[in-house]
């Protein structure tokens, strides 16, 4: 009987490891969908901006106050987007820190199990 509840909580622990890791991928790809997002209407300010400036240098009619808040609204997404790509680099160094540490409990782990092995024969 041991046995299989020891088997039971082995399968529980995996697939508390697979949702969590499920959970996480979900999260980066929600951030980088989140980017490309930003990406694209960085691109569009861009474009409205240069629609603007060309539209007063054609009419000679200053277009001024349009220019200034369309370039406040560009500076805003600039450092949404850039706050965003520190946020991922932060954790993907998270997740590299704590894959060394699984694999550094892994092998003490390995070392502890091998310790016992000699000691008992």
């Amino acid at each position: 009987m041991a046995n299989w509840n020891e088997i039971k909580s082995k399968i529980s622990k995996t697939a508390d490891k697979v949702a969590a890791k499920t959970t996480e991928v979900a999260d980066i790809a929600s951030k980088h969908v989140k980017l490309k997002s930003m990406d694209s209407k960085i691109s569009g300010k861009y474009e409205d901006l240069g629609r603007y400036y060309y539209k007063q240098i054609k009419s000679e009619q200053s277009q001024a106050e349009k220019l200034t808040s369309l370039t406040l609204e560009l500076d805003k997404l600039i450092a949404d987007r850039k706050a965003l790509r520190e946020e991922i680099e932060a954790d993907k160094q998270r997740r590299a820190e704590e894959k060394k540490a699984r694999e550094e409990a892994k092998k003490e782990e390995a070392a502890e199990e091998n310790a016992k092995e000699t000691d008992a024969e």
